[in-house]
Protein backbone atom coordinates (compact mmCIF):
# COMPACT_ATOMS: atom_id res chain seq x y z
CA UNK A 1 0.00 0.00 0.00
CA UNK A 2 1.04 3.73 -0.58
CA UNK A 3 2.12 4.81 2.89
CA UNK A 4 0.42 8.57 2.83
CA UNK A 5 3.88 10.52 4.29
CA UNK A 6 4.07 13.39 1.47
CA UNK A 7 3.07 15.85 4.25
CA UNK A 8 5.73 15.45 6.48
CA UNK A 9 7.79 12.47 8.40
CA UNK A 10 5.70 12.51 11.26
CA UNK A 11 2.31 10.71 11.89
CA UNK A 12 -1.29 12.67 12.13
CA UNK A 13 -2.99 12.12 15.29
CA UNK A 14 -6.80 13.05 15.58
CA UNK A 15 -6.82 12.02 19.04
CA UNK A 16 -4.17 12.69 21.42
CA UNK A 17 -2.21 16.13 19.56
CA UNK A 18 -4.44 18.85 19.80
CA UNK A 19 -2.19 20.77 17.54
CA UNK A 20 -2.63 18.06 14.91
CA UNK A 21 -6.35 17.94 15.56
CA UNK A 22 -7.73 19.92 12.60
CA UNK A 23 -4.77 17.92 10.26
CA UNK A 24 -5.07 15.12 7.74
CA UNK A 25 -5.57 11.97 9.97
CA UNK A 26 -4.15 9.12 9.33
CA UNK A 27 -6.42 6.74 10.95
CA UNK A 28 -7.97 6.02 7.60
CA UNK A 29 -4.83 4.54 6.65
CA UNK A 30 -4.54 2.17 9.68
CA UNK A 31 -8.23 1.12 8.68
CA UNK A 32 -7.19 0.38 4.95
CA UNK A 33 -3.80 -1.48 6.23
CA UNK A 34 -5.78 -4.08 8.79
CA UNK A 35 -9.07 -4.14 6.30
CA UNK A 36 -6.11 -5.26 3.61
CA UNK A 37 -4.13 -7.93 5.80
CA UNK A 38 -7.13 -9.30 6.83
CA UNK A 39 -8.87 -10.56 3.52
CA UNK A 40 -7.49 -13.69 2.28
CA UNK A 41 -5.75 -14.25 -1.29
CA UNK A 42 -7.17 -13.72 -4.40
CA UNK A 43 -6.12 -13.24 -7.92
CA UNK A 44 -3.75 -10.48 -6.54
CA UNK A 45 -2.52 -12.61 -3.75
CA UNK A 46 0.08 -9.78 -2.94
CA UNK A 47 -2.23 -7.22 -1.98
CA UNK A 48 -3.84 -9.92 1.09
CA UNK A 49 -2.06 -11.80 3.33
CA UNK A 50 -5.43 -13.12 5.24
CA UNK A 51 -3.95 -12.25 8.86
CA UNK A 52 -6.57 -13.64 12.07
CA UNK A 53 -8.75 -10.70 12.64
CA UNK A 54 -8.28 -11.80 16.55
CA UNK A 55 -4.35 -11.10 16.84
CA UNK A 56 -3.74 -8.13 15.28
CA UNK A 57 -1.41 -5.77 17.94
CA UNK A 58 -0.50 -2.01 17.56
CA UNK A 59 2.66 -1.52 18.18
CA UNK A 60 4.86 1.58 18.65
CA UNK A 61 7.90 3.65 19.67
CA UNK A 62 8.13 7.49 19.85
CA UNK A 63 5.89 9.19 17.59
CA UNK A 64 4.66 5.36 17.01
CA UNK A 65 3.48 4.81 20.15
CA UNK A 66 1.52 8.05 20.59
CA UNK A 67 0.19 6.99 17.15
CA UNK A 68 -0.66 3.74 18.70
CA UNK A 69 -1.92 5.74 21.45
CA UNK A 70 -4.12 7.82 18.78
CA UNK A 71 -5.45 4.63 17.64
CA UNK A 72 -6.25 3.07 20.92
CA UNK A 73 -8.37 5.45 22.02
CA UNK A 74 -10.61 6.44 18.24
CA UNK A 75 -13.84 5.62 18.47
CA UNK A 76 -13.64 3.99 15.11
CA UNK A 77 -10.60 2.05 15.34
CA UNK A 78 -10.12 1.08 18.61
CA UNK A 79 -11.77 -2.62 18.30
CA UNK A 80 -9.68 -3.30 15.42
CA UNK A 81 -6.43 -4.44 18.03
CA UNK A 82 -6.34 -7.14 20.34
CA UNK A 83 -3.26 -5.43 22.38
CA UNK A 84 -1.56 -2.13 22.41
CA UNK A 85 2.00 -1.51 23.25
CA UNK A 86 3.06 1.93 23.43
CA UNK A 87 6.66 2.60 24.20
CA UNK A 88 8.58 5.91 24.90
CA UNK A 89 5.20 7.53 25.11
CA UNK A 90 2.53 8.70 27.10
CA UNK A 91 -1.07 10.37 26.59
CA UNK A 92 -1.32 13.95 27.09
CA UNK A 93 -4.31 15.13 29.72
CA UNK A 94 -6.98 17.74 28.89
CA UNK A 95 -9.04 19.40 32.12
CA UNK A 96 -6.95 16.39 33.92
CA UNK A 97 -7.82 13.56 31.65
CA UNK A 98 -6.52 11.87 28.48
CA UNK A 99 -9.07 12.73 25.47
CA UNK A 100 -10.17 9.14 24.36
CA UNK A 101 -13.51 8.82 23.11
CA UNK A 102 -13.40 5.36 22.27
CA UNK A 103 -15.77 2.96 24.67
CA UNK A 104 -13.83 -0.08 23.83
CA UNK A 105 -13.09 -2.20 26.77
CA UNK A 106 -11.87 -5.53 24.99
CA UNK A 107 -7.89 -5.14 24.75
CA UNK A 108 -4.71 -5.41 26.67
CA UNK A 109 -2.17 -2.51 26.71
CA UNK A 110 1.35 -2.18 27.89
CA UNK A 111 3.74 0.80 27.67
CA UNK A 112 7.48 1.57 28.44
CA UNK A 113 9.01 4.91 29.48
CA UNK A 114 12.24 5.51 30.65
CA UNK A 115 13.92 8.19 32.79
CA UNK A 116 16.45 9.91 31.28
CA UNK A 117 16.43 12.49 27.51
CA UNK A 118 13.49 13.51 25.86
CA UNK A 119 11.38 11.19 27.92
CA UNK A 120 12.52 12.45 31.32
CA UNK A 121 9.81 15.26 31.59
CA UNK A 122 7.01 12.78 31.08
CA UNK A 123 8.39 10.09 33.41
CA UNK A 124 8.57 12.90 36.58
CA UNK A 125 5.49 14.87 35.28
CA UNK A 126 7.25 17.60 34.33
CA UNK A 127 6.73 18.00 30.79
CA UNK A 128 4.88 21.59 29.84
CA UNK A 129 1.49 19.66 29.10
CA UNK A 130 0.38 17.25 31.79
CA UNK A 131 1.32 13.58 30.47
CA UNK A 132 0.04 10.53 32.36
CA UNK A 133 3.38 9.13 33.96
CA UNK A 134 4.17 5.39 34.18
CA UNK A 135 2.00 4.42 37.33
CA UNK A 136 -0.56 6.73 36.47
CA UNK A 137 -0.87 5.29 32.94
CA UNK A 138 -1.23 1.78 34.85
CA UNK A 139 -4.23 2.97 36.91
CA UNK A 140 -6.09 4.86 33.96
CA UNK A 141 -5.92 1.42 31.62
CA UNK A 142 -7.35 -0.49 34.34
CA UNK A 143 -9.56 1.82 35.17
CA UNK A 144 -11.09 2.07 31.46
CA UNK A 145 -10.49 -1.80 31.46
CA UNK A 146 -12.78 -2.27 34.17
CA UNK A 147 -10.40 -4.35 35.92
CA UNK A 148 -11.57 -5.61 39.57
CA UNK A 149 -7.79 -6.57 41.31
CA UNK A 150 -5.87 -4.38 43.03
CA UNK A 151 -2.30 -2.73 41.11
CA UNK A 152 0.85 -5.04 42.07
CA UNK A 153 3.58 -3.00 41.86
CA UNK A 154 7.14 -4.72 41.98
CA UNK A 155 10.89 -4.14 39.78
CA UNK A 156 12.21 -5.94 37.72
CA UNK A 157 16.15 -6.81 35.66
CA UNK A 158 18.99 -8.54 36.30
CA UNK A 159 21.71 -8.43 38.41
CA UNK A 160 19.68 -5.73 39.97
CA UNK A 161 15.80 -5.27 39.84
CA UNK A 162 15.78 -1.88 39.02
CA UNK A 163 12.98 -1.40 36.54
CA UNK A 164 9.63 -0.53 38.10
CA UNK A 165 6.46 -2.20 37.33
CA UNK A 166 2.47 -1.91 37.62
CA UNK A 167 0.78 -4.31 36.27
CA UNK A 168 -3.15 -5.38 36.53
CA UNK A 169 -4.68 -8.48 36.29
CA UNK A 170 -8.04 -9.69 35.28
CA UNK A 171 -11.05 -10.49 35.76
CA UNK A 172 -11.61 -7.11 33.69
CA UNK A 173 -14.11 -6.34 30.85
CA UNK A 174 -11.86 -8.33 28.33
CA UNK A 175 -9.26 -10.25 30.43
CA UNK A 176 -9.86 -13.95 32.22
CA UNK A 177 -9.14 -13.64 35.64
CA UNK A 178 -5.33 -13.88 36.69
CA UNK A 179 -4.83 -13.13 33.41
CA UNK A 180 -2.69 -9.76 32.91
CA UNK A 181 -3.92 -6.91 31.41
CA UNK A 182 -2.61 -4.22 32.27
CA UNK A 183 1.34 -3.68 32.78
CA UNK A 184 3.41 -0.72 32.14
CA UNK A 185 7.15 0.00 32.66
CA UNK A 186 9.43 2.73 34.66
CA UNK A 187 12.42 2.11 33.13
CA UNK A 188 15.07 3.42 35.10
CA UNK A 189 18.88 4.68 33.40
CA UNK A 190 16.68 4.14 30.44
CA UNK A 191 16.09 6.69 27.27
CA UNK A 192 14.10 7.36 24.34
CA UNK A 193 13.20 4.44 22.36
CA UNK A 194 14.08 0.48 22.93
CA UNK A 195 17.46 1.18 22.33
CA UNK A 196 18.19 3.15 24.74
CA UNK A 197 16.71 0.95 27.00
CA UNK A 198 17.90 -2.32 26.48
CA UNK A 199 21.21 -3.14 27.83
CA UNK A 200 22.41 -5.35 25.16
CA UNK A 201 26.12 -6.21 25.19
CA UNK A 202 26.28 -6.08 21.79
CA UNK A 203 24.61 -2.78 20.72
CA UNK A 204 26.74 -0.10 19.36
CA UNK A 205 27.86 2.09 22.70
CA UNK A 206 27.33 5.75 23.22
CA UNK A 207 24.28 5.94 20.80
CA UNK A 208 21.98 7.16 23.77
CA UNK A 209 21.88 10.75 23.23
CA UNK A 210 21.17 13.08 27.00
CA UNK A 211 21.91 10.21 29.03
CA UNK A 212 25.67 10.59 31.27
CA UNK A 213 28.20 8.54 32.35
CA UNK A 214 27.22 7.02 35.54
CA UNK A 215 24.46 6.72 36.30
CA UNK A 216 22.38 6.38 32.77
CA UNK A 217 25.07 4.70 30.51
CA UNK A 218 27.68 2.17 31.76
CA UNK A 219 31.72 2.94 31.34
CA UNK A 220 31.08 0.71 27.94
CA UNK A 221 28.70 3.33 26.74
CA UNK A 222 25.48 1.02 27.22
CA UNK A 223 22.03 2.21 28.89
CA UNK A 224 22.55 0.70 32.64
CA UNK A 225 19.19 -1.02 32.88
CA UNK A 226 20.49 -4.12 34.82
CA UNK A 227 19.55 -6.61 31.68
CA UNK A 228 15.78 -5.46 30.93
CA UNK A 229 15.08 -5.57 27.35
CA UNK A 230 11.68 -4.16 26.84
CA UNK A 231 11.26 -5.97 23.65
CA UNK A 232 11.15 -9.30 25.53
CA UNK A 233 9.00 -7.80 28.02
CA UNK A 234 6.40 -6.67 25.40
CA UNK A 235 6.45 -10.67 24.39
CA UNK A 236 5.87 -11.93 27.26
CA UNK A 237 3.22 -9.69 28.13
CA UNK A 238 1.19 -10.63 24.75
CA UNK A 239 1.85 -14.38 25.62
CA UNK A 240 0.14 -14.63 28.76
CA UNK A 241 -2.84 -12.45 27.41
CA UNK A 242 -6.09 -14.55 27.86
CA UNK A 243 -9.25 -13.24 27.05
CA UNK A 244 -12.61 -14.00 28.52
CA UNK A 245 -13.99 -13.32 25.46
CA UNK A 246 -13.28 -13.53 21.88
CA UNK A 247 -13.55 -10.26 19.87
CA UNK A 248 -15.88 -9.86 16.83
CA UNK A 249 -14.51 -12.73 14.40
CA UNK A 250 -14.24 -12.33 10.49
CA UNK A 251 -17.15 -12.18 8.05
CA UNK A 252 -15.51 -14.52 5.72
CA UNK A 253 -13.98 -17.26 7.05
CA UNK A 254 -10.22 -18.06 5.47
CA UNK A 255 -8.97 -20.97 3.70
CA UNK A 256 -6.56 -22.82 5.42
CA UNK A 257 -3.41 -22.26 4.26
CA UNK A 258 -0.71 -24.91 2.78
CA UNK A 259 1.04 -26.94 5.62
CA UNK A 260 4.04 -25.47 4.41
CA UNK A 261 3.29 -21.80 5.32
CA UNK A 262 4.81 -20.65 8.53
CA UNK A 263 3.14 -18.67 11.32
CA UNK A 264 4.51 -15.16 11.61
CA UNK A 265 5.88 -13.51 14.79
CA UNK A 266 4.97 -10.54 16.21
CA UNK A 267 6.56 -7.94 15.30
CA UNK A 268 8.16 -4.27 16.95
CA UNK A 269 7.79 -0.68 16.21
CA UNK A 270 10.97 1.13 16.11
CA UNK A 271 12.87 4.33 15.05
CA UNK A 272 9.85 6.65 15.66
CA UNK A 273 7.54 4.06 13.57
CA UNK A 274 4.53 2.54 14.23
CA UNK A 275 3.91 -1.26 13.07
CA UNK A 276 0.95 -3.05 12.87
CA UNK A 277 1.75 -6.80 13.58
CA UNK A 278 0.38 -10.45 13.35
CA UNK A 279 0.93 -13.20 15.18
CA UNK A 280 -1.05 -16.23 13.60
CA UNK A 281 -3.25 -17.50 10.38
CA UNK A 282 -6.27 -17.75 10.54
CA UNK A 283 -7.63 -21.66 9.60
CA UNK A 284 -4.33 -23.06 9.81
CA UNK A 285 -4.82 -25.52 13.33
CA UNK A 286 -2.15 -24.71 15.86
CA UNK A 287 0.02 -27.62 16.66
CA UNK A 288 -0.93 -29.26 20.19
CA UNK A 289 2.58 -27.85 21.38
CA UNK A 290 3.56 -29.95 25.10
CA UNK A 291 6.24 -29.34 27.17
CA UNK A 292 8.51 -30.95 28.89
CA UNK A 293 11.35 -31.38 31.52
CA UNK A 294 12.67 -30.17 34.13
CA UNK A 295 13.45 -26.72 35.61
CA UNK A 296 15.28 -25.20 32.40
CA UNK A 297 11.75 -25.67 30.39
CA UNK A 298 9.58 -24.85 33.67
CA UNK A 299 11.58 -21.25 34.02
CA UNK A 300 12.00 -22.06 37.57
CA UNK A 301 13.39 -18.86 39.56
CA UNK A 302 11.37 -16.50 37.28
CA UNK A 303 7.96 -15.98 38.84
CA UNK A 304 4.89 -15.25 38.31
CA UNK A 305 4.16 -18.94 38.18
CA UNK A 306 1.02 -20.85 36.82
CA UNK A 307 -1.10 -21.28 39.65
CA UNK A 308 -0.70 -24.14 41.75
CA UNK A 309 2.58 -24.82 41.01
CA UNK A 310 4.44 -23.12 43.88
CA UNK A 311 3.08 -24.43 46.55
CA UNK A 312 4.18 -26.36 49.73
CA UNK A 313 2.89 -29.47 48.00
CA UNK A 314 3.77 -28.50 44.40
CA UNK A 315 7.65 -27.11 43.76
CA UNK A 316 7.37 -27.42 39.67
CA UNK A 317 7.51 -23.54 39.60
CA UNK A 318 5.94 -23.65 36.04
CA UNK A 319 6.51 -20.16 35.20
CA UNK A 320 5.12 -17.36 32.53
CA UNK A 321 8.70 -16.44 31.47
CA UNK A 322 9.75 -19.90 30.77
CA UNK A 323 10.79 -20.31 27.10
CA UNK A 324 7.62 -22.40 26.27
CA UNK A 325 5.24 -19.63 27.26
CA UNK A 326 7.34 -17.34 25.33
CA UNK A 327 7.31 -19.20 22.09
CA UNK A 328 4.00 -20.52 22.56
CA UNK A 329 2.89 -17.49 20.44
CA UNK A 330 4.81 -18.63 17.64
CA UNK A 331 4.27 -22.18 17.79
CA UNK A 332 0.80 -22.60 18.99
CA UNK A 333 -1.19 -19.23 18.86
CA UNK A 334 -0.38 -18.41 22.07
CA UNK A 335 -0.53 -20.05 25.96
CA UNK A 336 -3.87 -21.73 25.15
CA UNK A 337 -2.54 -23.66 22.73
CA UNK A 338 -0.07 -25.28 24.97
CA UNK A 339 0.28 -28.08 27.25
CA UNK A 340 2.62 -27.68 30.02
CA UNK A 341 4.14 -30.33 32.53
CA UNK A 342 7.86 -29.31 32.92
CA UNK A 343 8.41 -29.13 36.24
CA UNK A 344 11.47 -28.12 38.43
CA UNK A 345 13.91 -30.94 39.21
CA UNK A 346 11.89 -33.59 37.75
CA UNK A 347 13.82 -36.23 36.41
CA UNK A 348 13.90 -39.24 33.79
CA UNK A 349 11.40 -41.50 36.44
CA UNK A 350 9.18 -38.21 36.28
CA UNK A 351 7.79 -38.96 32.85
CA UNK A 352 7.13 -42.72 33.55
CA UNK A 353 5.21 -41.92 36.80
CA UNK A 354 3.87 -40.09 39.68
CA UNK A 355 6.22 -37.30 41.42
CA UNK A 356 5.63 -38.06 45.17
CA UNK A 357 7.41 -34.92 45.34
CA UNK A 358 5.13 -32.59 43.80
CA UNK A 359 2.11 -34.42 43.68
CA UNK A 360 2.73 -34.48 40.00
CA UNK A 361 1.33 -37.08 37.25
CA UNK A 362 3.44 -39.11 34.90
CA UNK A 363 4.76 -36.43 32.22
CA UNK A 364 4.10 -38.66 29.03
CA UNK A 365 0.54 -38.67 30.45
CA UNK A 366 -0.35 -35.64 28.62
CA UNK A 367 1.29 -37.14 25.08
CA UNK A 368 -1.12 -38.54 22.33
CA UNK A 369 -1.76 -38.80 18.87
CA UNK A 370 -3.01 -35.46 18.47
CA UNK A 371 0.41 -34.05 19.46
CA UNK A 372 2.13 -32.19 17.10
CA UNK A 373 5.13 -30.45 18.56
CA UNK A 374 7.24 -31.59 22.17
CA UNK A 375 10.16 -29.80 23.56
CA UNK A 376 12.08 -31.22 26.60
CA UNK A 377 15.00 -31.35 28.66
CA UNK A 378 15.94 -33.64 31.16
CA UNK A 379 19.39 -35.37 32.75
CA UNK A 380 20.18 -32.72 34.46
CA UNK A 381 20.01 -34.50 38.01
CA UNK A 382 20.32 -37.71 36.38
CA UNK A 383 24.01 -37.24 35.46
CA UNK A 384 24.03 -35.79 39.21
CA UNK A 385 25.34 -32.33 38.56
CA UNK A 386 22.75 -30.44 41.24
CA UNK A 387 24.52 -32.64 43.63
CA UNK A 388 28.18 -32.43 42.35
CA UNK A 389 27.57 -28.55 42.21
CA UNK A 390 26.48 -27.97 45.67
CA UNK A 391 29.67 -30.01 46.44
CA UNK A 392 32.15 -28.26 44.58
CA UNK A 393 30.98 -24.82 45.98
CA UNK A 394 31.85 -25.77 49.42
CA UNK A 395 34.98 -27.75 48.57
CA UNK A 396 36.01 -26.53 45.56
CA UNK A 397 39.55 -27.63 45.45
CA UNK A 398 38.07 -31.36 45.94
CA UNK A 399 34.94 -31.48 44.16
CA UNK A 400 36.43 -33.13 41.13
CA UNK A 401 38.07 -35.83 42.90
CA UNK A 402 35.14 -36.34 44.72
CA UNK A 403 32.48 -36.58 41.68
CA UNK A 404 34.07 -37.19 38.35
CA UNK A 405 33.30 -40.75 38.68
CA UNK A 406 30.25 -40.74 39.99
CA UNK A 407 29.08 -37.97 37.70
CA UNK A 408 30.56 -39.92 34.69
CA UNK A 409 29.07 -43.15 35.19
CA UNK A 410 25.70 -41.87 35.78
CA UNK A 411 25.69 -40.06 32.21
CA UNK A 412 27.09 -43.46 30.68
CA UNK A 413 23.90 -44.67 32.41
CA UNK A 414 21.29 -41.77 31.04
CA UNK A 415 23.07 -42.69 27.56
CA UNK A 416 22.91 -46.10 26.84
CA UNK A 417 20.78 -47.24 23.99
CA UNK A 418 19.60 -50.36 26.16
CA UNK A 419 15.69 -51.00 25.32
CA UNK A 420 13.08 -50.92 28.20
CA UNK A 421 15.70 -48.94 30.48
CA UNK A 422 13.49 -46.28 32.34
CA UNK A 423 16.84 -44.60 32.83
CA UNK A 424 17.90 -44.37 29.53
CA UNK A 425 17.45 -41.22 27.07
CA UNK A 426 17.12 -43.34 24.32
CA UNK A 427 14.27 -45.18 25.70
CA UNK A 428 12.07 -42.21 26.94
CA UNK A 429 12.90 -40.61 23.43
CA UNK A 430 11.80 -44.02 21.74
CA UNK A 431 8.76 -43.77 24.13
CA UNK A 432 7.50 -40.52 23.06
CA UNK A 433 7.66 -41.54 19.97
CA UNK A 434 5.25 -44.41 20.03
CA UNK A 435 2.92 -41.97 22.44
CA UNK A 436 3.23 -39.02 19.63
CA UNK A 437 3.87 -40.62 16.65
CA UNK A 438 2.74 -37.71 14.43
CA UNK A 439 4.85 -35.52 16.58
CA UNK A 440 8.21 -33.18 16.18
CA UNK A 441 10.10 -34.24 19.17
CA UNK A 442 12.65 -31.13 19.85
CA UNK A 443 15.47 -32.20 23.05
CA UNK A 444 17.44 -29.55 24.46
CA UNK A 445 21.38 -29.87 25.72
CA UNK A 446 22.27 -27.87 28.55
CA UNK A 447 24.18 -24.73 28.32
CA UNK A 448 27.85 -24.41 29.74
CA UNK A 449 27.77 -22.69 33.43
CA UNK A 450 30.64 -20.88 33.12
CA UNK A 451 32.91 -18.48 30.55
CA UNK A 452 35.27 -20.47 28.22
CA UNK A 453 38.21 -18.70 29.80
CA UNK A 454 36.68 -18.83 33.55
CA UNK A 455 38.15 -15.94 36.13
CA UNK A 456 40.09 -17.14 38.66
CA UNK A 457 37.19 -17.60 41.31
CA UNK A 458 33.40 -16.91 41.01
CA UNK A 459 31.89 -15.92 43.85
CA UNK A 460 28.43 -17.52 45.21
CA UNK A 461 27.38 -14.51 47.31
CA UNK A 462 28.27 -16.23 50.61
CA UNK A 463 31.70 -15.28 52.18
CA UNK A 464 34.40 -17.75 51.02
CA UNK A 465 32.09 -19.89 49.23
CA UNK A 466 32.80 -20.10 45.23
CA UNK A 467 34.35 -21.93 42.18
CA UNK A 468 37.67 -22.41 41.63
CA UNK A 469 38.75 -22.13 38.19
CA UNK A 470 39.82 -25.48 37.60
CA UNK A 471 36.40 -26.91 39.58
CA UNK A 472 34.47 -24.27 36.92
CA UNK A 473 36.68 -25.56 33.97
CA UNK A 474 35.44 -29.41 35.22
CA UNK A 475 31.83 -28.63 35.45
CA UNK A 476 31.59 -27.27 32.04
CA UNK A 477 33.11 -30.43 30.20
CA UNK A 478 30.70 -32.41 32.38
CA UNK A 479 28.00 -30.35 30.77
CA UNK A 480 29.65 -30.82 27.49
CA UNK A 481 29.61 -34.65 28.14
CA UNK A 482 26.18 -34.64 29.46
CA UNK A 483 25.15 -33.07 26.18
CA UNK A 484 27.20 -35.53 24.06
CA UNK A 485 24.92 -38.00 25.58
CA UNK A 486 22.06 -36.36 25.12
CA UNK A 487 23.15 -35.70 21.23
CA UNK A 488 23.82 -39.43 20.91
CA UNK A 489 20.46 -40.51 22.07
CA UNK A 490 18.61 -38.30 19.95
CA UNK A 491 20.37 -39.02 16.91
CA UNK A 492 19.50 -42.78 17.53
CA UNK A 493 15.80 -41.89 18.54
CA UNK A 494 15.69 -39.73 15.44
CA UNK A 495 14.62 -37.02 17.38
CA UNK A 496 15.33 -33.45 16.99
CA UNK A 497 18.30 -32.08 18.81
CA UNK A 498 19.03 -28.15 19.41
CA UNK A 499 22.80 -28.20 18.54
CA UNK A 500 23.31 -24.87 19.71
CA UNK A 501 22.69 -25.87 23.38
CA UNK A 502 26.02 -25.98 25.02
CA UNK A 503 26.82 -22.74 24.01
CA UNK A 504 23.43 -20.58 23.79
CA UNK A 505 24.52 -18.39 27.04
CA UNK A 506 28.02 -17.52 25.38
CA UNK A 507 29.34 -14.35 26.71
CA UNK A 508 26.42 -14.26 29.22
CA UNK A 509 27.69 -17.40 31.54
CA UNK A 510 27.68 -17.11 35.39
CA UNK A 511 30.15 -14.36 36.59
CA UNK A 512 30.02 -12.56 33.27
CA UNK A 513 28.78 -8.86 33.34
CA UNK A 514 24.83 -9.75 32.13
CA UNK A 515 24.55 -13.62 33.26
CA UNK A 516 21.56 -15.46 31.04
CA UNK A 517 21.99 -17.86 34.47
CA UNK A 518 20.52 -17.29 38.08
CA UNK A 519 23.31 -17.50 40.39
CA UNK A 520 23.83 -20.07 42.58
CA UNK A 521 22.61 -18.13 45.97
CA UNK A 522 19.19 -16.02 45.37
CA UNK A 523 20.01 -14.30 49.39
CA UNK A 524 23.50 -13.39 49.70
CA UNK A 525 22.73 -13.60 53.92
CA UNK A 526 21.82 -17.20 53.85
CA UNK A 527 23.47 -19.17 56.45
CA UNK A 528 26.06 -22.13 55.40
CA UNK A 529 24.24 -24.55 57.26
CA UNK A 530 21.28 -24.22 54.60
CA UNK A 531 23.27 -24.50 51.50
CA UNK A 532 22.54 -28.16 50.82
CA UNK A 533 19.01 -27.56 50.03
CA UNK A 534 19.45 -23.87 48.03
CA UNK A 535 22.50 -24.38 45.88
CA UNK A 536 21.05 -27.14 43.55
CA UNK A 537 17.89 -24.53 43.01
CA UNK A 538 20.26 -22.13 41.18
CA UNK A 539 22.22 -22.22 38.08
CA UNK A 540 18.71 -22.17 35.76
CA UNK A 541 18.36 -19.68 32.84
CA UNK A 542 16.59 -16.26 34.26
CA UNK A 543 14.45 -14.57 31.96
CA UNK A 544 16.72 -13.35 29.41
CA UNK A 545 18.42 -16.92 29.27
CA UNK A 546 14.31 -18.39 28.89
CA UNK A 547 14.21 -16.10 25.81
CA UNK A 548 17.32 -17.02 24.45
CA UNK A 549 16.24 -20.71 24.39
CA UNK A 550 12.90 -19.89 23.09
CA UNK A 551 14.22 -18.26 19.80
CA UNK A 552 16.76 -21.20 19.26
CA UNK A 553 13.70 -23.95 19.27
CA UNK A 554 12.08 -21.21 16.76
CA UNK A 555 14.81 -21.77 14.80
CA UNK A 556 15.29 -25.38 15.11
CA UNK A 557 11.53 -25.39 13.70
Amino acid sequence: MEVPCGRDDNWDKRNVDPEESAAVSDEPYVTAVVTAITQCPSSDAGANQCVDPQRIYAVGTSSGGNMTADVMCDAENSSLFRGYLIDSSSLQLFEGIPDCPSTNRDFFVMMALGNYGIDEGLYYDRAPTTHLDVPAFADWAAGRLECESQRVDDAIGSPEASTLRYAYSGPCAFAAAGSQAVVTLGVQNGSHTWYCQDSDAGAQPNSCPNMPTPPGLTPDGLPDTNGLFVEEEFWSFVSQGVSSSAPTPAPTPAPTPAPSETVPPLLGGAGGGGLIAKDNVPGYPPPAFVALGDAYAAGAGNSPYLPGTDTARDHCRRSTNSYPFIASTVLSGGPSGLVFRACSGAKIADFYGASRRNREPPQLQRLDGATRLISLSVGWGDALLPRALRSCTLDSLRCEAQWRARTEAAIRAIGTRSRGSRGSLHSLYERIDSLAPRARVVVFGYPRLFPAVPPLRCDTGVRLLGFTRGAMEWIDAEIRRLDGAIEGAAAAAHVTYIQDSYTAFRGHEICTRQPDLHGAIPNAAIGAHRLRGTLGAGFSPNRRGETVLAKLLERSL
